[in-house]
């Protein structure tokens, strides 16, 4: 999910079960109910709060397991599937929105969110994934009260 050239870590079904993995300090959280690709909708929720450096992983707003991180994760380039490790393979995968917040979010509100109650405080990054979203530059308007903004890099996907 998060990857930098000095910290990897991903989210990945490989096993049948969601999994946050840190392939650099080895820590990983596993989804406690089978993650299946019966194309049914999954809200996946990960959160990381740098002060106390925890990171949570939710599916379906349920909190499916926590740990700690010595290293501060990356967050300036998202990744979803791709890469050389086939458990990272989301060829076959859709995703309807991005929401990116700027603060940390705690159980309840991880619940609403997926829900579909999206809070406006502490949001970066709200972004319908749909081609009637995409302006003529390839970015993604993005319907926060921010000034950030997603692209989508396209160079990889022959490699999925």
């Amino acid at each position: 999910f998060f990857s930098s050239a000095n910290q990897d870590a991903r989210l990945r079904n490989s096993t049948g079960f969601l999994e946050y993995l840190n392939s650099v300090t080895g820590k990983s959280i596993m989804s406690t109910a089978p993650f299946k690709t019966d194309f049914r909708k999954y809200d996946v929720c990960l959160t990381y709060n740098d002060f106390t450096k925890k990171v949570k992983l939710y599916v379906d707003g349920i909190a499916q397991g926590e740990v700690i991180e010595t290293a501060a994760l990356d967050n300036q380039r998202l990744i979803f599937g791709g890469g050389q490790d086939p458990a990272f393979n989301a060829k076959n995968a859709e995703y309807n929105e991005l929401l990116i917040y700027r603060v940390p979010l705690n159980d309840d509100e991880v619940l609403q969110l997926s829900r579909g109650n999206y809070m406006k405080s502490g949001l970066e990054l709200y972004s319908p994934l749909n081609e009637i979203n995409v302006r003529k530059d390839g970015e993604f308007t993005s319907y926060a009260p921010t000034n950030s903004y997603l692209k989508i890099n396209t160079s990889d996907l022959s490699k999925v």
